[in-house]
């Protein structure tokens, strides 16, 4: 009887610890489960949140490797794109323009729009380095189409802007503009009408504005 007793107690007591131990590690993995899925998680939001300012690195590097356009430059398609150049989203009815400046590094600057004419008009909007619109320019934006001298300023600038210019503050020390010309059409006579149109951009330093320097 005693025999069987001891017997029936340690069944019990390997029962238990089985199950117990079973429980424990279902829990273990389950808390291990929920933490990479968390970080999974995570990662994946980081990697949506910082696509913004990375895209604008990567284009901003990108120019300046392969046609030599560092800050202050503007760079241009001087025919409409077509297959062969590889980016998300083209648009083959316009031909796009860019610059991008440091403000950290320059100071406020300047970026002169020229007026828009009855065979070239502009779209489009400056952007900070998270791609957020900072104002709008050409026909549909401040400048009405009229031309302007726009003063994009650095994070922080308590200095009042000189007269003449639009003030745009910014809350990063990177900016740029993507810009889309207007056009009838393509026709070889349209297209040198808006390339002459967009060598009129200037983008320079307000330090330099009493004598800005020409624009690469």
């Amino acid at each position: 009887m005693k025999t069987k007793t001891i017997v029936r107690s340690a069944m019990l007591l390997l029962l238990a610890t089985t199950f117990g131990m079973g429980s424990t590690q279902a829990a273990v993995d389950k808390s291990q489960n929920m933490a990479d899925e968390r970080f999974q998680r995570r990662a994946v939001e980081a990697a949506y949140w910082g696509m913004p300012a990375v895209n604008t690195w990567a284009m901003r590097e990108g120019l300046k490797r392969d046609v030599g356009a560092g800050y202050n430059a503007v760079t241009y398609f001087s025919k409409p794109m077509d297959w062969r150049l590889q980016v998300t989203t083209p648009n083959n009815s316009t031909l796009y323009m860019f610059s991008f400046w440091n403000t950290k590094k320059d100071g406020p600057i300047v970026v002169e729009i020229p007026p828009t004419t009855k065979d070239v008009g502009l779209f489009g909007a400056v952007m900070d380095t998270w791609q957020r619109p900072l104002v709008d320019v050409g026909d549909k934006g401040v400048d009405r189409g009229l031309g302007a001298k726009y003063l994009f300023l650095p994070p922080g600038y308590q200095d009042a802007p000189p007269k003449g210019y639009i003030p745009v503050k910014s809350d990063t020390y990177n900016g740029w503009f993507l810009l889309r010309t207007l056009m009838k059409d393509f026709s070889s006579e349209n297209l040198k009408k808006g390339e002459a149109w967009i060598k009129k951009f200037k983008v320079y330093p307000l330090s330099q504005a009493a004598n800005p320097p020409v624009t690469k």
